[in-house]
């Protein structure tokens, strides 16, 4: 089994990787500039715009965790890298979406997620949706210093509880998915406590 992880460098990325690592899987990391090694993934060039290099990082791939930018141009990606996937006989598209992505959301992401996901529903190659709530690690870089020495969040949300996720656990998730059949065709929502 050959899998692709585009978007490999951002946080959900290098979690996949790690996770399936720990599966005694090794991947092939999309990334835009492919200048150092890594010992859990073999690197390859990777690009939204550019075909030729979706070609050449889909050979022999048989599963993918799709990571598109936050876009305006998301669903165009999307339709572009199908498109390649199914020329390259991709298996599997585990695509990275957002929670509460869906027909009747009135965030623009909400929205553009949803499109993509009909993209890949429409496809003809199996699929499974990623709908995780926002990233607790958003949160360590502007907040991370009281986080650490208070041992709490301080959020303006008043009683509002809110689940935020983490990536370490998203990653987690993908890599049972890639690595496993049982999930074809299913949407998860991935939530915190």
């Amino acid at each position: 089994m050959a899998v692709l992880i585009t978007g490999a460098n951002g946080n959900v990325g290098r979690a996949t990787i790690k996770a399936l690592a720990n599966r005694g899987i090794k991947p092939k990391a999309g990334v835009r500039e492919v200048n150092y090694t890594h010992a859990y993934a073999d690197l390859v060039r990777f690009d939204f715009t550019d075909q030729e290099s979706m070609r050449v990082a889909l050979t022999d791939v048989d599963r993918v965790l799709l990571i598109t930018p936050l876009d305006p141009r998301m669903v165009e990606y999307t339709k572009t890298f199908v498109a390649a996937a199914k020329d390259a006989g991709v298996k599997h598209i585990v695509k990275l979406s957002a929670y509460g992505a869906g027909e009747q959301e009135p965030i623009t992401l909400g929205f553009m997620h949803r499109r993509a996901e009909e993209i890949i529903e429409q496809s003809g190659i199996a699929w499974t949706h990623l709908r995780p709530n926002g990233f607790f690690q958003n949160f360590l870089g502007p907040l991370g210093d009281p986080v650490k020495r208070f041992h709490t969040l301080y959020l303006p949300l008043a009683d509002t509880k809110v689940s935020y996720v983490d990536v370490l656990d998203i990653g987690e998730v993908a890599a049972v998915i890639l690595s496993s059949t049982d999930h074809e065709g299913r949407i998860y929502d991935i939530t915190g406590p």
